[in-house]
């Protein structure tokens, strides 16, 4: 395989979220997380809300900074990029997808606008050409008539229209890396389909590198093929999207993939009341596997140690001392 465009090393990252006098408490939001995106694929990251998710990508996207750890852009530490050249450079060629299309979009500004901007802050064309080149970006994410849509202010556009919007502006600056964070869940089950579709067209005909947050998996399946699965700011399990999905090996993705609506089951028949339990909040001082409260598995080791990585295949590696 190609070398990574983003690598990240042993990812730490800590939120303050109080303070007594000369004592700071912390929250450990990621801890210890590595992964790569490459080219032409996509990486989907996947767990319940609170689990760091979004984190991951905004460090990469440079809107926090990590505690310890390292993240490689073509091989260069992005704490590199300084001073605005540099910025600019960084931030063209990674850029963000979010949640919300309507609130990503300033509803005072046409369509037109939203485009354009970027290629003028990012000095890809002069103004003369920017209609001809605007035109040509929404035509390419299915927004027609393009000389209609430009003319257009957001709240004109259904919600999957302004997601094509913001896809539209990462292609306007020829991002090589599109980070999606949960690109679907604020939009219609009709139209989720659509955004997907533009997304794996993008991924292939443009051959950028796509990390795909979400809490679905039937999704991650369809797009992705990498998976990680996070729990509380750790990465549990993670490979292969096929292999992760079918032959599961850590007790919490094994409770996502049984979580996933089947029609043919029973729906008295699934086992999640046997594995409920509250989700810790992590500290810096925190030990032990993250999922030992919800655990049916647990040892005394699982609450006193983190488990190492094991390495199950050449593409699939799990944290959890039932395969140590």
């Amino acid at each position: 395989m190609q070398t990574a465009i983003i690598e990240a090393n042993n990812i730490v990252k800590d939120f303050e979220i109080s303070r007594q006098g000369l004592q700071r408490k912390s929250m450990r939001a990621l801890n210890d997380v590595s992964f790569k995106l490459h080219k032409g694929r996509a990486l989907a990251i996947v767990g319940e809300s609170g689990s760091g998710k979004s984190t991951v990508a905004k460090i990469v996207a440079k809107m926090h900074k990590a505690n310890a750890g390292q993240v490689l852009f073509n091989q260069r530490d992005i704490n590199e990029f300084k001073g605005r050249k540099a910025e600019l450079e960084y931030r063209s060629n990674v850029q963000m997808v979010f949640q919300d299309p309507f609130g990503s979009l300033n509803p005072v500004h046409t369509i037109f606008h939203h485009v354009a901007r970027p290629l003028l802050l990012h000095n890809k064309f002069s103004k003369h050409e920017l209609r001809d080149k605007v035109e040509f970006i929404l035509e390419q994410v299915g927004l027609n008539p393009a000389s209609e849509t430009a003319q257009k202010y957001p709240h004109q556009l259904s919600g999957g229209q302004r997601q094509r919007v913001n896809i539209a502006r990462n292609l306007a600056v020829g991002a090589q890396v599109m980070l999606a964070d949960e690109p679907t869940s604020m939009l219609d089950v009709s139209i989720r389909l659509g955004i997907l579709n533009l997304m794996e067209e993008m991924k292939s005909e443009q051959d950028l590198a796509m990390m795909y947050i979400t809490h679905d998996i039937a999704t991650a399946r369809y797009l992705a093929e990498d998976i990680g699965v996070m729990y509380v700011g750790h990465m549990l399990e993670w490979g292969d999207t096929d292999e992760v999905i079918h032959h599961p090996q850590h007790p919490y993705t094994q409770l996502l993939v049984s979580a996933v609506p089947n029609p043919e089951q029973s729906i008295h028949g699934g086992t999640l009341a046997e594995e409920r339990g509250e989700i810790p909040l992590w500290t810096p001082h925190s030990r032990g596997c993250p999922f030992a409260g919800r655990c049916k598995h647990v040892s005394e080791q699982c609450r006193q140690q983190l488990p190492p990585v094991v390495a199950l295949s050449e593409r699939h590696f799990v944290r959890c001392f039932l395969h140590s």
